[in-house]
């Protein structure tokens, strides 16, 4: 039974309906689940702490991506912009958080913009220039990426991803992290 990505359908019916048998198999990034929990995204029907039969087999790291329409492609150029928008679905979702996380990391003037129907949805506006900003997982943000729709400047954490093996870390990318939101930031990465 294939189910639509980007959206909690698979999370909810593997909660609700699936059985404990070691046969069903969801794929889907734990911080996104732990989030939409946590922060009681509309449409979760789930409790992280019930769902003890998940593990993580292929963790994945998180990418910040502009517009291929943005003229702002450097740390410097992007904190001289003013009204960022950044793109996101649920407003107590995994993307509009690490969104928000990243432009008070970063120190950015912006704003997280939600009502997107799914992940596909905010990656058209970043391709399209109506959002100048989003970010997902790198897994997401690599296809989004060969298909022309954001680019990626770097990648949150200490280590470069294999799926986007010449993109900066955080780092070397020329962003510190304050030590204040040294936590919310470390959340987005997939060692935490």
């Amino acid at each position: 039974k294939n189910m639509t990505g980007g959206s909690l359908e698979g999370d909810n019916w593997v909660y609700n309906e699936a059985k404990r048998d070691g046969l069903t198999i969801l794929t889907e990034g734990t911080l996104p689940l732990l989030l939409n929990d946590l922060l009681r995204s509309p449409g979760a029907q789930y409790t992280t702490e019930k769902f003890n039969f998940l593990t993580g087999i292929d963790p994945t790291g998180t990418v910040f991506a502009v517009s291929p329409k943005s003229p702002y492609k450097t740390l410097d150029a992007l904190r001289k912009a003013k009204g960022l928008k950044a793109g996101a679905s649920s407003s107590k979702g995994y993307i509009a958080v690490a969104d928000a996380i990243m432009l008070n990391v970063l120190g950015l003037d912006g704003r997280v913009v939600t009502g997107y129907q799914g992940m596909k949805s905010v990656t058209l506006a970043v391709a399209q220039g109506e959002m100048d900003i989003v970010v997902s997982s790198e897994k997401t943000l690599a296809r989004e990426t060969a298909q022309g729709n954001v680019i990626p400047l770097f990648i949150i954490g200490n280590e470069r991803s294999p799926l986007l093996p010449n993109l900066p870390t955080i780092r070397e990318f020329g962003a510190s992290v304050p030590q204040e939101l040294a936590d919310a930031c470390k959340i987005l990465t997939e060692d935490s």
